[in-house]
């Protein structure tokens, strides 16, 4: 005898996202990458509250004071295929930040 399929609901209440970060974003935090757990409909934006809330340290130096924004001379590319200006973009599961500085040549 088969046991009967049993339905689940799951809701899935959040998202992952890998931010990698280069250049002075990478000497301040003293880390290569990190991965910050964010609302399943967050934003470019949410994400960059996030990277402020696992390195404090960036605060001031790579984003604003109130870790809503890069400051200027940083660069923020959504899976090594576009940089983006409007924070306001909503991320998808799986999505990956890379967050340059303009002095991280190569």
């Amino acid at each position: 005898l088969r046991s009967p399929r049993m339905a689940t609901n799951v809701t899935i209440s959040s998202v992952s996202c890998q931010i990698e970060l280069f250049g002075i974003a990478r000497l301040t935090a003293g880390k290569k990458s990190l991965l910050v757990s964010l609302p399943i409909e967050a934003t470019v934006r949410d994400a960059i509250v996030g990277l402020i809330e696992r390195c404090p340290e960036l605060s001031g130096k790579v984003s604003d004071a109130n870790g809503t924004r890069l400051l200027p001379g940083y660069a923020l590319n959504i899976n090594g295929v576009s940089f983006v200006d409007d924070l306001d973009i909503r991320l998808q599961a799986g999505d990956a930040l890379i967050v340059l500085s303009a002095d991280s040549g190569g």
